[in-house]
């Protein structure tokens, strides 16, 4: 019997392929894929989108794409370092890989009055000539559309002199968060919820498995599915009806090397915040002592002051 068998989940719950079927509404998320399909609407240009891997910017595009592909003509390209950019939008239009082609094509679609879109994801596996490739592009025909997303090596390739122009043209730059301590435990509540039969809920998760959850993985939400689901396949294997914690815990020893970094991170901050908490509690102490101090000296001045004009008299 597999998980979802065994506890009545109508789908799967926590996917790791950037399925929208179960697309969680965070606000930030939903409020880029609205901006975006105003901004491809009125504007045209080049809209930068970059955040750590795995924090759902696939996903994020695939709900953008339902959204404008019925009015607009869509372009997604996943990147690698060995994809050729003019070759896989040649490949797209249904053209050979001509430049003279591809411009015509795009002028075809362009004068039906509809948006052409262009998205490449993991922008940041393009080489630099690709990328200048695609700034090219853009610089001929403005009217284009350009969606670029990647980590932080998208951003560190965008800032060398060679991409001055592309960097001009880009129009606007949303930086996707990771989720919060609160937000991931929101994200399991509500995704497990909605994958269950009403009529046959069960809780699953309680509170501290929760919070254990989240500690170990909210940093990243592909991170949060994969180790979900492998506590949920590990519970059925040993045929338990709820998660236990200790479930939780063998999975993250299994999977360390994935949660590994998210842990760092999280025992980084806490011995910042002891160090923070101790330095506040000396600086304090210092503080104190002083005006106790200072005080002291006041007051055996005033003291001798009241003993010298007792003896004058």
């Amino acid at each position: 019997m597999n998980y979802l068998e065994h506890f009545h989940f109508d789908n799967v719950p926590f996917p790791t392929d950037n399925s929208i079927n179960y697309f969680y509404p965070k606000k930030q998320i939903v409020r880029i894929i609205n901006e975006l399909t105003k901004n491809c609407r009125f504007y045209n240009g080049i809209t930068l989108i970059t955040g750590n891997n795995g924090i759902g910017k696939t996903t994020l595009l695939k709900k953008f794409v339902g959204q404008v592909k019925n009015n607009d003509f869509v372009i997604f390209i996943s990147s690698n370092e060995k994809t050729n950019f003019m070759k896989i939008l040649a490949q797209n239009l249904g053209v050979e890989n001509k430049i003279e082609e591809i411009f015509n094509e795009l002028e075809k679609i362009y004068s039906t009055g509809k948006n052409i879109i262009i998205i490449i994801d993991d922008a940041q596996e393009f080489k630099l000539e690709q990328l200048i490739d695609i700034s090219s592009l853009f610089s001929t025909l403005k009217y284009l559309k350009i969606i670029l997303t990647g980590n932080k090596y998208l951003r560190k390739k965008i800032k060398t002199p060679a991409l001055k122009e592309l960097r001009k043209n880009i129009i606007t730059h949303y930086k996707v968060k990771h989720f919060s301590f609160t937000q991931t435990i929101k994200y399991i509540s509500y995704i497990s919820t909605s994958a269950l039969a009403l009529s046959q809920y069960k809780k699953v998760f309680s509170l501290p498995q929760l919070c254990l959850l989240s500690y170990a993985t909210n940093r990243n939400l592909h991170n949060v599915n994969f180790i979900t689901s492998e506590v949920l396949k590990k519970t059925v294997i040993k045929q338990n009806q709820k998660v236990k914690i200790k479930t939780i815990l063998e999975v993250i020893k299994e999977n360390y090397e994935l949660v590994k970094e998210n842990l760092y991170l999280k025992f980084q901050k806490i011995f910042m915040y002891v160090l923070l908490l101790l330095s506040l509690y000396f600086f304090g102490k210092i503080v104190i002592d002083r005006y106790n101090l200072i005080s002291n000296i006041e007051a055996e001045k005033s003291i001798r002051v009241q003993e010298q004009q007792l003896r004058d008299k």
